[in-house]
């Protein structure tokens, strides 16, 4: 298959050096084919880097599929499957606990994560156009822009030592993502601070995911520069 790249934004004043894990977990939606070209644009936006891509979804007819469209791309990416959590802990009908869930389950499985310099997480239903990674990272710091008050939840970057901390299941009370999160991140005093980007999250338009309510059945862009551009 011929991969079709557009062209991307990266920080001029690069994290030069640094190894960087990224980590893509969520549902294949809103189909396989959409979900590979977030996967390829977001390794194009990060091209630059030296980087590891470490994917989890659920195992469902689709994302099957996807597994065999990133094999015959030949993406240098590592692919995990797991069983759909069915578990509905928390508010939000499970949803943040089962993010939090997958989130850790892949964490979990990248080798000697303590090697990277830093971790960048992001939706599997998403792509990343722009990315402006903050010359050094704070020890005690997890890095997402504020957003109705608390945090925003679909992308975010740390330390491996701060980001361990943050994205776990262990004593957590899972009510919305945002409130999580921010919970999560104050429980371990850590500081909060923004950082540059441009996502664009694609959803599909199912009242229901593997049999879950969805939050929203519309794409939406999220542009942050030095202060919100669009959260539509």
């Amino acid at each position: 298959m011929a991969l079709l790249f557009r062209n991307a934004l990266v920080s001029e004043e690069m994290v030069g050096g640094k190894k960087i894990c990224v980590l893509m977990s969520g549902v294949t939606r809103p189909n396989p084919k959409r979900v590979l070209e977030n996967i390829i644009k977001t390794l194009e936006t990060l091209s630059e880097f030296d980087t590891e891509f470490y994917i989890l979804t659920y195992e469902t007819e689709q994302s099957i599929e996807l597994k065999w469209l990133i094999e015959e791309s030949g993406l240098n990416v590592k692919f995990y499957l797991i069983p759909p959590i069915t578990e509905n802990i928390g508010g939000h009908n499970g949803n943040t606990y089962r993010m939090f869930k997958t989130t850790e389950i892949l964490w979990n499985n990248v080798p000697d994560i303590d090697k990277f310099d830093l971790i960048l997480r992001t939706r599997l239903d998403s792509e990343i156009e722009e990315i402006d990674f903050p010359n050094e990272l704070d020890d005690d710091t997890y890095y997402s822009p504020e957003i109705w008050g608390l945090i925003f939840d679909n992308i975010g970057i740390a330390k491996p030592s701060v980001f361990k901390q943050v994205w776990h299941t262990d004593g957590l009370v899972f009510d919305n993502p945002h409130v999580t999160l921010v919970a999560s991140i104050k429980n371990n005093n850590f500081n909060m601070k923004p950082f540059n980007f441009k996502q664009t999250l694609y959803q599909s338009e199912d009242v229901e995911v593997l049999g879950v309510p969805q939050w929203s059945r519309k794409n939406r862009v999220f542009i942050y520069k030095n202060g919100w551009v669009r959260t539509e």
